[in-house]
This record gives structure tokens, sequence and C-alpha cells, in this order.
């Protein structure tokens, strides 16, 4: 994860897919209170083969952060 200091996945972080499958997995994310601004932020996701550093991918999204 990147884009807002102390950002993290809360929870499971890792998930099997299979050879060209697709899968969805909803994640909780969350950072450290007092970090972002408020309102929306840019952040990514790097999502990467545990066994292949070179089969990887960055999803962009947007976090919220409360007023």
């Amino acid at each position: 994860m990147s884009g807002i200091d102390t950002i993290f996945v809360a929870g499971e972080s890792r998930f099997e897919v299979g050879p060209a499958g697709v899968r969805m997995v909803p994640v909780a994310v969350r950072v450290q209170p007092g970090h972002g601004a408020p309102g929306s932020n840019k952040v990514s996701f790097h999502v990467e083969a545990v066994d292949d550093a070179t089969v990887a991918v960055d999803a962009h999204s947007t976090f919220f952060v409360p007023r």
C-alpha cells in the first residue's frame, strides 16, 4: 500500500488466485489517527505473486479520511 503514511491492509493480506484467474477480494484498509488529508486521498495497492516478483500490478483507488 502507498499514498498515505501508515496506510495498511487490516487483516488477511495474502490471497490465492489460480493461473489466468481473476478474484475480487474485499479488504479493510486503515491509517493511524492524524494521517492523510481530510476527504478523498489517492492510494495504490501493490499486488504480486509470492513466488515471482515479476508477476505484479499496481491498482489505484481512493481512501476517505473523515473531517
